[in-house]
């Protein structure tokens, strides 16, 4: 998850997430192995279950959500910095918004988030 005004560095998140596959697995992956790429419009829907701009990273509405709970959030770590610690994120409606702590949402989803330098 990264601000409306950042934006991703893929070399960045696909460094952070071989890290954390390799560390959290028996089998190492090399770097040829992770291929980070956005999803078009309609299978995001497909496999969340929102429309673009609603998307929800947790709690999704389709056959696919209890093979993808397991995945891990991740957040840039000017997110954490933000001052109050709060952000919006999707809430199932491209019009609709939820304001959430960041420090209430690290309790909640601990095992599945993960904060790292992942912006320009």
């Amino acid at each position: 998850m990264v601000q409306y005004i950042a934006k991703i560095n893929t070399e960045k998140l696909n460094k952070e997430i071989k890290n954390y596959q390799n560390a959290n697995a028996q089998e190492k992956a090399g770097k040829q192995h992770f291929h980070y790429r956005l999803v078009d419009d309609k299978e995001s829907a497909e496999l969340t279950g929102y429309e673009h701009n609603g998307v929800v990273p947790v709690l999704m509405k389709t056959k696919y959500s209890l093979s993808y709970s397991r995945m891990p959030i991740v957040f840039s770590d000017q997110i954490q910095k933000l001052t109050p610690q709060f952000f919006w994120m999707g809430a199932g409606h491209p019009w609709i918004k939820m304001r959430i702590s960041f420090t209430d949402f690290k309790r909640t989803y601990n095992d599945l988030h993960l904060t790292a330098d992942i912006t320009y």
